[in-house]
């Protein structure tokens, strides 16, 4: 199925290039939306620039959909540099051209990624409350595109856990078990079968003891 995140990405770009451009009788967008900080900035003035345009950004959240029902929130200009992130509002500049699937997505194609490892984003800048390996995040992000231009990125995610694994069970019939680094394991099993699942794995050294 459509991953989670992915309309709510696509209508957040949307949101973005409605904010910031000129929008026609039947809802097209006109003209790129550079006065919302997306695009690609000059060199002079830079700061400044990234600073207004988060100011912006931080006065649009109200209006945009996805905001609030996601635990990672983040928009990058064109070149990769950090906007807004919900976790720390005030903070931008940053380069997130390196985040999977900010890279893939610059392409010009909607990316999704399982954030799971340490490895898998970097601690600065935070994009997330809790880092993996310590939460896990199925991650989308869209291309905000204009006239065949890319002018930004959007990426939201949720995180999975109990709560989402008990929604898979309830939709499959089946239990399901999230494997983490270390010895972390999230399952719908009760705890003596979590227990066994974890001794098992042990036994066939896909955990450590």
């Amino acid at each position: 199925g459509e991953p989670a995140g992915a309309t709510d990405g696509a209508e957040v770009a949307h949101r973005l290039l409605e904010a910031g451009a000129a929008v026609g009788d039947r809802g097209e967008v006109r003209e790129a939306p550079l006065h919302v900080g997306l695009g690609r900035l000059p060199a002079e003035g830079r700061d400044e620039q990234l600073r207004d345009a988060n100011l912006r950004l931080r006065s649009l959240l109200p209006s945009l959909a996805g905001v609030a029902r996601h635990d990672v929130f983040s928009v990058a200009n064109a070149a990769g540099e950090l906007i807004y992130t919900r976790v720390a509002p005030e903070r931008f500049g940053d380069s997130l051209a390196a985040v999977a699937p900010l890279a893939e997505a610059a392409q010009g194609e909607a990316a999704v990624a399982l954030w799971s490892r340490a490895a898998d984003l970097p601690a600065q800048p935070p994009l997330a409350s809790v880092l993996p390996p310590h939460a896990v995040y199925e991650v989308v992000a869209e291309p905000v595109v204009f006239a065949d231009e890319l002018h930004g990125l959007v990426l939201v995610g949720v995180r999975i856990d109990r709560d989402t694994l008990d929604a898979m069970r309830a939709i499959s019939g089946l239990h399901v078990a999230l494997l983490g680094e270390g010895a972390d394991v999230l399952a719908t099993l009760p705890p003596a079968a979590r227990e066994a699942l974890v001794a098992q794995l042990r036994e066939a050294e896909e955990l450590p003891a």
